[in-house]
């Protein structure tokens, strides 16, 4: 098992291939695990790096008792720095895909290029979204220590499916996915709703992210296609692609279209990187 210590924690890693260095950053409530077709699709021309997030998986829990998608881009840059990576290409999903952005705007000299799938900016587009998003939200967080950590997790599931996502089927590919399965500390799980909860509030000058951006969206999921504008007004050198007959977890559910959108984005952007260099 592999470790090693990133801003007061010991992250638990897997690094895998050679070539250009690649980290994947997971959603929240999951794992390194899920990434595997994406490693799969990868590793032949790429360094590898898959980790768990502060709160998840093989990294578990920490004694700060509040978390924020600001504390998870800081690790992830400590983890770059204890891994002497230099200027790595980050793909992340959802939460990962908010910690990327985050990552990408405060640490614009230590990314080479970024991508995100399934990742709203902090910004509201609407009035709509800003009430059921933070509506929900604090609904959950009020509810959580009242009715249990398993009862808030279906409610989350119910709310899911409500907006077009195909629980069972996640499920079932991320079952597959697993060999090994873990069970979230519920404490650690309402640090983690917090921050997402709380990422409106997360200072992020977007403009300061000066790489190519790649921004994926799976076709059934709600949201995201309103902050498309945002993206492309704020981060200056950005490209959109939709992962056809996928929902939020477009990774695992139509993982062929979501590897290969990122393995075209990252090989175009060292084929320019070769150029340059020339």
């Amino acid at each position: 098992m592999s470790t090693v210590e990133t801003n007061g924690i010991e992250t638990y890693y897997k690094r895998e291939g050679d070539g250009p260095p690649v980290i994947l950053v997971h959603g929240g409530n999951s794992d390194l695990q899920l990434w595997q077709h994406q490693v799969d699709g990868l590793v032949d021309d790429y360094e590898v790096i898959r980790y768990d997030l502060r709160g998840h998986g093989r990294t578990g829990g920490s004694d700060i008792d509040r978390y924020s998608v600001g504390l998870f881009a800081d690790d992830l840059y400590a983890l770059v720095e204890e891994l002497g990576l230099e200027t790595p290409r980050i793909c992340g999903l959802s939460l990962g895909g908010m910690t990327a952005l985050t990552y990408a705007a405060r640490y614009p000299d230590d990314i080479s290029a970024l991508a995100v799938a399934g990742a709203p900016t902090p910004e509201f587009p609407s009035v709509k979204e800003r009430v059921l998003r933070l509506g929900l939200g604090r609904v959950v967080l009020t509810l959580i220590d009242v009715v249990g950590y398993e009862r808030i997790q279906s409610a989350n599931e119910w709310i899911a499916e409500r907006f077009g996502e195909d629980v069972d089927e996640v499920k079932d590919e991320a079952t597959k996915l697993r060999e090994e399965t873990f069970e979230t500390d519920p404490d650690e799980y309402t640090k983690i709703l917090r921050a997402v909860n709380t990422y409106s509030q997360t200072p992020i000058v977007m403009e300061n992210i000066n790489v190519p951006t790649l921004v994926l969206y799976g076709e059934e999921e709600p949201f995201i296609e309103s902050h498309l504008p945002v993206y492309r007004r704020r981060i200056p050198d950005v490209v959109v692609r939709e992962i056809p007959d996928a929902g939020h977890n477009s990774h695992i559910q139509n993982p062929d279209a979501f590897t290969r959108a990122i393995r075209e984005f990252f090989d175009e952007q060292v084929s320019m990187e070769k150029v340059v260099d020339s």
